[in-house]
């Protein structure tokens, strides 16, 4: 179902291990992995992608295309980067699960629980694509990040005006 999708399809290749197209993505994280040995903050932001191409189009970071997200922080910003990228994640998503379990208001508790698994999935995906800086998926993510740790705030004031959401 949807394979005919592209961004499912690519998805479904990062895990894949028999795709060609993921043959080609661990290849160059080799060639990352060889190149970053000894650049622990990276290659320096905006050294991949369309910006590594327009601004030094003759690097090995500009020449070597990343395959998500990920691999595009650690690229630019090191392993260094990429532990605190992820450090980040986990706080957000457990502070995130914590927020959530403590509310009383099971409507709002359950909207919250949506958005949360939603930001789980997102950051998941993020594997095989680079859908962070795609709009308007980082209005969501913010909004959701917003909302969830705004939880409590939003439940005081619906239970002190005895709104429903």
């Amino acid at each position: 179902i949807g394979q005919s999708y592209p961004k499912i399809a690519r998805v479904r290749s990062a895990f894949n291990y028999k795709d060609q197209s993921f043959q080609v993505r661990m290849k160059n994280q080799e060639l990352l992995w060889d190149y970053l040995q000894d650049k622990p903050f990276g290659g320096g932001a905006g050294s991949t992608a369309y910006y590594g191409r327009r601004f030094a189009p003759d690097s090995f970071l500009a020449k070597t295309p990343p395959d998500s997200f990920y691999v595009r922080v650690w690229a630019e910003y090191g392993i260094v980067g990429l532990a605190l990228l992820f450090g980040i994640i986990m706080y957000i998503l457990i502070a995130g699960a914590i927020i959530v379990y403590q509310l009383k208001t099971k409507e709002l508790k359950l909207i919250l629980v949506a958005l949360w698994a939603a930001l789980g999935g997102l950051f998941f995906v993020n594997l095989g694509n680079n859908i962070f800086s795609q709009f308007p998926i980082i209005i969501i993510i913010s909004m959701s990040i917003g909302f969830i740790f705004n939880a409590k705030q939003i439940e005081s004031f619906l239970l002190k005006d005895n709104h429903t959401p």
